[in-house]
């Protein structure tokens, strides 16, 4: 899967900028289909690898997150959230959205 290229290319490499640009150009392409739990791999290995494609980045976190957020595992929802924070790249309302689902989910 595209979430275990991430992740495998986070992990062992190669740390190469076309090697990443094509992961991202796939992972843009198909954004709208990626599940709660493949985001969630694919931000984490961006993070990982300090890859931060800013566009690419501020599209998902403000276009699809949002959608995503109520569907999510929490354990998903938290790897969604800290990833976008370790890339500097989530909105406040975004944030927000899941800061009320974490509430509401909470005993």
């Amino acid at each position: 899967t595209l979430a275990g290229l991430f992740q495998s290319v986070a992990s062992r490499g190669p740390n190469d900028a076309s090697v990443w640009a094509k992961l991202i150009a796939r992972a843009d392409v198909i954004a709208h289909s990626l599940s709660a739990k493949q985001a969630s791999l694919i931000l984490s290995a961006l993070a990982r690898a300090q890859q931060r494609p800013k566009s690419f980045l501020r599209r998902y976190s403000v276009k699809f997150v949002p959608s995503l957020i109520e569907s999510a595992e929490l354990v998903d929802l938290c790897g969604i959230i800290s990833s976008l924070s370790q890339l500097n790249s989530y909105s406040e309302e975004t944030f927000d959205l899941a800061v009320e689902r974490l509430v509401a989910c909470a005993p």
